[in-house]
């Protein structure tokens, strides 16, 4: 259904003369991309409006997302896999800001993890979509300068007395170290195999 979607989408650019026609395969992907971004991105708040922890979901996928952007990491096989596995991830980090203890020095700890793991792996990459030296060198700056951002955002939360919203900083960051971890020990099993 999605297909057909960006399939019509692209026909009606097309006629308006948005791009040229060799474009069509390249744009078509990148429509479809954005949509189930879109969905998936819905149905994790859709989740946290349920949870009643709405903005901290959303707090929680500012600090991930942009991470994972440049960060890099696993990628599923399907984007059916990937919209499921990123839900039950999302949740289970909802069910982490829910239940565990907001103790400061694991969260410095957790902070400290991201930006040693960003330093040795980042950007993680993917077997279909090999690195130029160049991409490296850009992707873990951009990585770096977002991580910096997040810890910012971090300090500034707890020097306000915001501990939740600091404590989704931290989570969202622990999102992109399982995606991160995951994506690492793939392809070092692909190395072996």
């Amino acid at each position: 259904m999605l297909e057909k979607f960006a399939g019509w989408l692209v026909g009606w650019m097309l006629a308006s003369q948005a791009f040229p026609k060799e474009d069509a395969p390249l744009v078509s992907f990148g429509i479809l991309q954005g949509l189930r971004t879109m969905i998936e991105i819905i149905l994790m708040l859709l989740t946290g409006l349920f949870m009643n922890l709405l903005w901290q979901g959303a707090l929680i996928l500012i600090a991930f997302m942009p991470l994972r952007i440049y960060a890099g990491g696993y990628h599923a096989r399907t984007p059916m896999q990937c919209a499921v596995k990123t839900w039950l991830l999302f949740f289970g980090i909802l069910l982490l800001y829910r239940f565990a203890p907001g103790l400061l020095w694991v969260q410095i700890l957790l902070l400290a993890i991201t930006g040693l793991s960003l330093w040795k792996f980042a950007p993680v990459e993917h077997e279909n979509k090999p690195l130029e030296k160049y991409e490296v060198i850009k992707y873990r700056k951009l990585a770096f300068g977002i991580y910096g951002a997040d810890t910012v955002l971090f300090v500034l939360f707890r020097l306000l007395g915001a501990a939740g919203a600091a404590k989704c900083i931290v989570l969202g960051m622990g999102m992109m170290l399982v995606v991160m971890w995951i994506g690492v020990g793939v392809n070092r099993r692909r190395q072996l195999s």
